[in-house]
């Protein structure tokens, strides 16, 4: 019975082992564009933001969202090449029924946006402050549709504006840790750097 026990521990160990993936494979899986230009053997080129305590790379294909020198508006476009000294995104023209060329320098990008942290935190900073202001309007009108309490007068309880005061301002904090936006100067810089 032991051997038996054995042999089955054996085999479904080496078959675990066999269907293990490769970091190139894993590498591929998280950020396709990284990937493919981390581990081609051509040296590629990306945009780096330097900030204090990380780097964000951007490659061809990624989606970057920035403010550019008089624009009030922010420019959320993926990335279609990466020159010295350019970034280049393609806009589809329905008109003239073809590709349509931006090119922005470095020195025109004046700030970025980006995303940092874990999915969940992401969306809890969207969804707890939502949640807050849903349990403030259910526990502060709850006499006007409930038949028990009708008739009562509305008022506002401590415990209602603590909890969804605590709701939403943790869902607050989420959003603000989550949502980086680096104004490119002197801390913050904007680079274009290759794989090797």
């Amino acid at each position: 019975m032991k051997w038996i026990l054995f042999l089955l521990t054996t085999l479904s160990a080496s078959t675990l082992l066999a269907q293990s993936p490769t970091t190139e494979e894993l590498l591929r899986k998280s950020n396709p564009s990284m990937g493919r230009a981390l581990t081609s053997n051509q040296s590629v080129k990306y945009i780096a933001v330097d900030y204090p305590g990380g780097r964000k790379r951007y490659f061809a294909g990624d989606e970057i969202v920035f403010k550019a020198k008089g624009q009030n508006s922010k420019i959320r476009d993926n990335i279609f090449a990466v020159t010295d000294s350019t970034v280049v995104f393609a806009d589809f023209s329905e008109i003239t029924n073809q590709n349509e060329f931006v090119e922005y320098r470095l020195d025109q990008i004046r700030k970025v946006y980006f995303m940092n942290g874990s999915g969940l935190a992401v969306q809890a900073g969207y969804l707890l402050p939502v949640a807050g202001v849903l349990y403030f309007v259910m526990d502060f009108f709850s006499p006007v549709w409930n038949q028990e309490f009708k008739g009562a007068p509305l008022q506002l309880r401590s415990s209602t504006a603590i909890v969804s005061g605590g709701l939403f301002g943790l869902g607050a904090l989420c959003f603000k840790s989550t949502h980086k936006s680096l104004k490119i100067g002197n801390r913050n810089r904007l680079r274009i750097l290759k794989t090797m």
